[in-house]
């Protein structure tokens, strides 16, 4: 029993004691007003936003929703999404139950709906917060960008090898792993673009740059989706890159638009109705790197030269060599079973690092910067 209500194998009960009649007696009479015994087990906090979650349990299942969802009788109609009834006069009384539930509640437990960093010290990636050497098991809530750990790392190396010698693979697997830190080293957000005919590699190499995060077949995305769904994939991203592919058949004002907006870290400000004024609607903020393929340069879709400024692209060569069809499709299919084994120390060493390897990075800059002057870069450079 919570309060005055009792929860039983075939949902809840509200209990309400009543005089029987002609007696002194007191009966107990029980009004169902839902259909599954359903209990909120823990209050769950947004590390990042503070926003607090509801964990609910019924028969075994486990999930975890906005807490306001339980408290406020208008919404309490995603409940009966879940497959749970509410009696026809009952949507007080459970609001009410709920409630007796949150007082009730012995159990937090913090989340995070986002990747990346959440203070100078304190990074989230999937269900941990990396704090130096230190790690904290967390509630990971979010839906569009989930990081994986599967397989073996020493299979992941074997794989990556491939790799070591194609110019694109190493600046898409370098724009990769530098991606959560662009903002902490000074460096806008920017897109990595390989463009060329099928089959000469684009996907394998996406594959093995977001490979060092997780699951490549989780962190796609198409060129088609929604500017609110990149939107959304951007914020749970955090600052960890995002990978699209076939910019060829998506709407070519959108891409160039995407990757326009990625580089100014923010989409244009946009207005909503909201109870008939007009509202600003809250932008959020992107951040890291862009990971694309397509068939075609999208530099040559814009009519604005600050999209070349904002972008890195590369045409893609066919690979060469002996059996490198075979070798390709083996790398790759390795790859799609052995990911997600780096990303935590990637993080450790930056955190450990960060001063050193900004010093570093401005050095670099400044001597590409000199000998840019006197026409004196290299290839690589």
């Amino acid at each position: 029993a919570i309060g005055k209500y009792t929860i039983a194998k075939n949902g809840v009960f509200l209990a309400t004691p009543v005089s029987a009649p002609g007696s002194q007696e007191i009966i107990i009479l029980y009004e169902k007003i839902l259909s599954q015994p359903i209990q909120l087990v823990a209050i769950v906090q947004d590390i990042a936003t503070g926003d607090c979650s509801a964990e609910i349990a019924w028969n075994g299942r486990k999930e975890i929703i906005p807490l306001e969802t339980l408290l406020w009788d208008r919404k309490l109609t995603a409940l009966t999404k879940k497959g749970i009834i509410i009696s026809s006069n009952g949507c007080k009384n459970v609001v009410s139950y709920f409630e007796e539930c949150a007082k009730n509640n012995k159990e937090f437990k913090k989340s995070s709906s986002r990747n990346g960093w959440i203070s100078k010290n304190e990074f989230v990636l999937g269900n941990e917060i990396i704090r130096g050497k230190e790690e904290e098991k967390i509630e990971y809530i979010g839906h569009s960008y989930v990081v994986s750990t599967k397989g073996n790392k020493a299979e992941w190396e074997k794989a990556m090898t491939f790799f070591k010698e194609d110019k694109d693979a190493a600046l898409k697997i370098g724009a990769s792993t530098i991606s959560p830190f662009l903002r902490r080293m000074g460096i806008n957000n920017f897109s990595v673009h390989s463009h060329g005919d099928s089959s000469r590699g684009k996907t394998s190499i996406g594959v093995a740059a977001m490979s060092i995060w997780g699951d490549w077949h989780a962190l796609k995305n198409d060129w088609k989706s929604s500017q609110a769904g990149k939107e959304c994939l951007a914020k749970e991203a955090g600052g960890l890159p995002l990978a699209f592919e076939e910019s060829q058949r998506a709407n070519p004002a959108s891409v160039v638009q995407t990757v326009y907006d990625w580089g100014n870290g923010k989409p244009p400000a946009k207005a909503r109705l909201v109870d008939g004024k007009i509202e600003q609607r809250k932008s959020e903020e992107m951040l890291g790197v862009i990971i694309s393929t397509g068939e075609q340069a999208i530099s040559s879709l814009a009519t604005e030269s600050g999209v070349s400024a904002r972008l890195l692209e590369h045409h893609k060569k066919k690979m060469t060599g002996a059996d490198i069809g075979y070798k390709i499709k083996e790398a790759t299919e390795s790859l799609m079973e052995n990911f997600g084994h780096v990303g935590k120390d990637i993080v450790k060493i930056f955190m450990a690092s960060e001063d050193s390897l900004i010093a570093e990075y401005k050095n670099f800059c400044a001597t590409i910067k000199n000998k840019c002057a006197e026409k004196k870069l290299n290839e690589v450079e």
